[in-house]
């Protein structure tokens, strides 16, 4: 079963409606597992115990990983094999130095970049060329 994004992010919204968590703005990693808001008054006031120490009101603060809010939400998580991806850097694929231009993201299932670069370069094992109207129509299909 494949598990995006927006599967995760659904799980943490749910799970911030259910613990009474006011705010919309949250950050999470799985690589490092933390998971962090940028708390309400209503929220500071509620949880401040369960946050790091530098934690204040309208800045990413995070939960400390004994917190019940940090192990009820990564059990949920792992309970349901669910795994928090982050966008990887793609210019570390490129063996290029010097100034450099990319995106990256994923449509359907499949995975597409852009690199650019004022030097010529090989394409690196596993990336697979296609032509510049192809992935164009792509973007376009994307902002439709």
């Amino acid at each position: 079963m494949q598990i995006g994004r927006k599967d995760v992010n659904e799980i943490v919204k749910d799970f911030m409606i259910n613990n009474e968590i006011e705010t919309h703005e949250y950050a999470i990693g799985m690589r490092e597992n933390y998971f962090a808001i940028v708390p309400t008054q209503k929220d500071y006031d509620m949880f401040n115990q369960q946050m790091k120490k530098d934690s204040r009101v309208n800045t990413l603060s995070s939960f400390k990983k004994n917190s019940t809010i940090f192990k009820d939400l990564f059990k949920i998580l792992e309970d349901k094999d669910m795994k928090v991806l982050h966008k990887p850097f793609i210019q570390f694929a490129f063996p290029c130095c010097g100034r450099s231009r990319s995106r990256i993201f994923e449509h359907n299932g499949v995975v597409y970049a852009s690199y650019e670069h004022e030097t010529d370069f090989e394409n690196p094992k596993g990336f697979q060329e296609i032509k510049a109207s192809e992935f164009y129509k792509v973007v376009e299909d994307i902002d439709k």
